[in-house]
């Protein structure tokens, strides 16, 4: 077929309303107790002026979940979600708004948009194809999906932050940095652990020189103000969040509960989305030609991952059961091992031959019932067999309904035909103009020098 005659913007913007749509089809709205505090936390920012959650009565028996503070009740999750779902509230609030369509009016456009953000970094990182692809299963083959059809998560504004961070770290543009240091710190205010990344890519660009440990810096510093502003006015000190008032202690047993994480059925990473343990795979090929500035980038990418990893299986809580939303506290690296995982089939025919059927088993693990499906991530909280666990309901549930999961497949691929054909008109080097319209690493993005290895767009 013919190439369409559109712009990038209008293909985009195309995209993300067909992506908004189909997302919007397969809501079930699941709420749980942290959907309806960042909810409700935001109905009082934008109603009243602040965040107390004592005027709603549903909240007084939390404990974990929300702190008292003098005569004031808080959730431990901060204000950052609620700054980013502050205008949809405003509107909708208004309106009349039941609390699904409030909640699914943030969570499902920050997914489509960080659908389509991460299609815009793999093009400018491997071919069209392998790009539509990526995009694809980041989508539908993890539990990014669940995020757009439960209910109003932090995890849905961070990994489109997160995204637009990447779009920057890997751009050539003198002052890239400046984004990255506003992406990544903006996604450490909405969700205070993925700061590991923040981390990571801020000792990088310090390495790097003074102009782009500068201009990161002076990027971040605006949400990392109101970061700790919000300690302050709400918890009483610069630099303990409401986190540290929660009583998680970090004592687990790392052993096992690295496998819980990563194999267990509970809610085991590679169980669920076995595709991303490519993504362990292309830092490994990433670290071999570590001088080259493309791999520089990955390899932080991979220490951000394994640290996360390792942050978490020392967290007492939830690391070998609570089934519900899988692998949820991982999301937070679910972007990096994606584009790790697109290096590697990039670069290796072999690894190319692996990847399809293990994202072909992603898709329809989140497709048949994992994703959409209210029995997905909302089964029994300590599974003691595998059909209670979410992978047995996922896969219980298309023996059930076996049409309406395969309806949900073709949607899937009809979001894929889309990509490709609206794709198709775009030069698969330039992608899209966000941060430049040249080949992404052209050029040293700190330096301006040219680099001695094949441009990013054909890693």
């Amino acid at each position: 077929m013919r190439a369409p005659a559109v712009r990038p913007r209008s293909a985009f913007v195309l995209l993300f309303v067909v992506l908004v749509g189909f997302l919007a089809a397969t809501y079930t709205f699941r709420q749980i107790t942290d959907t309806e505090l960042n909810s409700f936390q935001t109905r009082a920012l934008v109603l009243h002026g602040d965040i107390d959650l004592d005027r709603y009565p549903r909240f007084n028996d939390t404990e974990y979940f929300a702190r008292e503070r003098g005569s004031h009740l808080y959730s431990i999750y901060g204000v950052g979600v609620s700054l980013v779902a502050a205008p949809i509230f405003a509107v909708l609030t208004r309106m009349g708004a039941s609390t699904s369509l409030l909640q699914a009016s943030v969570a499902i456009p920050s997914v489509a948009a960080a659908i389509i953000l991460m299609y815009v970094l793999l093009s400018r990182l491997v071919e069209r194809r392998l790009a539509i692809a990526g995009a694809i299963v980041f989508g539908f083959g993890t539990t990014m999906w669940p995020l757009a059809s439960m209910a109003m998560y932090q995890h849905a504004p961070v990994a489109m932050f997160q995204l637009i961070g990447l779009i920057a770290l890997f751009s050539e543009k003198p002052r890239a940095p400046a984004v990255a240091g506003l992406a990544f710190a903006s996604s450490t205010f909405i969700r205070p652990t993925t700061g590991i990344t923040f981390a990571f890519v801020g000792l990088y660009y310090l390495v790097r020189g003074k102009r782009p440990v500068g201009y990161f810096t002076l990027g971040s510093v605006a949400p990392l103000a109101g970061m700790l502003i919000q300690n302050r006015w709400i918890w009483g000190s610069w630099l303990t969040g409401g986190y540290a008032h929660s009583g998680i202690a970090f004592d687990a047993e790392m052993p096992s509960a690295l496998f819980g994480l990563s194999f267990g059925w509970w809610r085991g990473m590679f169980v669920y989305s076995p595709v991303l343990i490519l993504g362990f795979v292309g830092a490994v090929m990433a670290l071999r030609r570590l001088r080259s500035p493309v791999e520089q980038r990955l390899v932080v990418l991979a220490l951000s991952a394994i640290a996360t990893f390792l942050f978490y299986s020392k967290w007492s809580t939830w690391w070998n059961g609570l089934n519900q939303f899988g692998y949820r506290y991982l999301l937070d690296i679910v972007p990096l091992l994606v584009v790790l995982a697109a290096y590697a089939v990039s670069r290796s025919e072999r690894v190319r031959t692996i990847a399809m059927p293990l994202a072909a088993l992603s898709i329809m693990t989140m497709t048949f019932g994992a994703g959409p499906h209210k029995f997905g991530f909302d089964g029994v909280l300590y599974a003691d067999t595998l059909e209670e666990s979410s992978l047995g309901q996922s896969w219980i549930v298309f023996l059930d309904q076996p049409l309406n999961s395969l309806l949900r497949l073709g949607g899937v691929a009809g979001v894929c035909a889309l990509f490709a054909w609206l794709t198709k008109g775009i030069q698969a080097q330039t992608g899209t103009p966000l941060f430049g319209s040249t080949p992404a690493l052209a050029a040293d993005p700190v330096s301006g020098r040219q680099e001695t290895e094949k441009p990013a767009a054909r890693l």
